[in-house]
């Protein structure tokens, strides 16, 4: 992703999990009046888009590339079976 370039929207359906393998993203909400407020700056190794697939809910923030950023991507459904093969294989 370029600098400036929003890899999710705020309000999207939630269908990727992404983890950061270099860059620097910038998490932000939309206020009520518009304006954007910066909630947290992530970089190599950071993840986001679990909320939305685990939740089921559509995005709760935007991420914008804050410099030039690669991202690994996992849909939906390989990160549920991530999930569902982690949990299986946990002794017990």
């Amino acid at each position: 992703y370029r600098s400036g370039e929003t890899i999710v929207a705020e309000g999207e359906e939630g269908d990727r999990f992404y983890l950061i393998v270099r860059g620097k993203v910038d998490v932000v909400q939309r206020a009520p009046d518009g304006s954007e407020r910066v909630l947290h700056t992530m970089t190599d190794g950071d993840h986001f888009g679990e909320i939305a697939i685990v939740e089921q809910v559509p995005r709760t923030a935007t991420v914008r590339a804050r410099s030039q950023t690669i991202c690994l991507g996992l849909s939906r459904e390989a990160f549920s079976r991530q999930l569902v093969g982690e949990m299986t294989s946990r002794p017990s």
